[in-house]
């Protein structure tokens, strides 16, 4: 059945339209209740990505607990072995688009493996941030041809990372020691904004795939958007651009996810943020003259905000379901 009727009996149930002896028999015809091999497939999807983890993992610490007994050949043998390993097993189970998912992850774990100890032998003197900005580079082939979200996701993190890395390592140095930390959160937020725009346009195209990356992506972009709105109203005299992205980003959000795509996790989120926000800008003046008596109106104005914002969910989750 359809995510529609599943709502409109959870609807009944809650409004004790189906006798209550009956409501086991109706959610088990639904199939809201998983089956013996709901469970064996989940167990077994989640059995095979643990595996890969423990397996790329277990190749680093081996490395590291080794490292004086294995000689430079013996650690890039292990770790490069491992990779052809991999990837010829992938070719034999291409057709599994699970198993072979998997299989590259762990490649692409093994790639990272294999950089940090190119560098770490042979002393580079490369930055941390280059690493993870070639680890990206290097992968994305096999991003690309494993079209699973999560890899995809796993890659934003990597870009998001080399990003933070380049600015706290002395990248940009024109902006100063302060103007390095606003710049890298302007980076991560303009990035992620172009990677979330991306996505919904091929969600929007395709009509097909999860809605989770997207909302990961969405919190990359709303926290260094919040950060910046927060850093703004705490010194008005520096300028006033974070807020106004803020500002434009909490726009664009509640036109799209609320009349274009309704998606409450994304709403959740936009609440959160206005609150934040609003909430430091309200303490900024509250707080000027007193201090006791301006937290407690700060506490109340959280929960009147909260109890609103809960309020208009609640609605927007009824809509849904009718």
């Amino acid at each position: 059945m359809s995510q529609g009727d599943r709502r409109r009996l959870t609807s009944l149930i809650d409004a004790n339209a189906i006798d209550a002896g009956r409501i086991d028999r109706a959610l088990a015809v639904i199939g809201i209740p998983p089956t013996g091999a709901e469970w064996v497939r989940f167990l077994d999807r989640c059995l095979l990505w643990l595996g890969v983890l423990a397996l790329s993992v277990a190749a680093v610490f081996f490395i590291a607990y080794n490292w004086d007994g294995m000689g430079r050949t013996g650690r890039f043998a292990l770790l490069e072995g491992g990779l052809v390993v991999v990837i010829a097993t992938y070719w034999t189970q291409a057709r599994k688009p699970r198993v072979a998912a998997a299989l590259l992850a762990m490649a692409c774990l093994l790639v990272g493996a294999l950089l940090a100890l190119f560098g770490q032998t042979y002393q580079t003197g490369a930055d941390p941030w280059q690493l993870f900005a070639l680890w990206a580079a290097v992968i994305i082939p096999w991003v690309a041809v494993a079209r699973n979200a999560g890899l995809w996701v796993f890659w934003v993190g990597l870009l998001n990372l080399s990003v933070g890395l380049y600015y706290e390592s002395g990248g940009g140095w024109l902006f100063g020691d302060w103007g390095r930390i606003i710049a890298a959160q302007w980076a991560q937020f303009l990035l992620n904004v172009a990677v979330l725009v991306l996505w919904e346009g091929g969600l929007m195209v395709t009509r097909r795939g999860a809605r989770w990356p997207t909302r990961v992506v969405a919190v990359f972009a709303g926290v260094p958007a919040t950060w910046l709105a927060v850093m703004g109203v705490l010194s008005l005299d520096q300028g006033w651009d974070g807020i106004v992205a803020w500002a434009l980003w909490m726009t664009l959000c509640l036109v799209f996810y609320r009349w274009v795509r309704l998606d409450r996790f994304m709403l959740a989120g936009f609440c959160l943020s206005g609150i934040v926000v609003i909430t430091t800008a309200f303490g900024r003046w509250v707080l000027q003259d007193t201090a006791s008596g301006g937290f407690l109106v700060l506490a109340l104005f959280v929960l009147i905000a909260g109890a609103g914002s809960a309020t208009w969910l609640k609605a927007l989750n009824r809509e849904a379901e009718a």
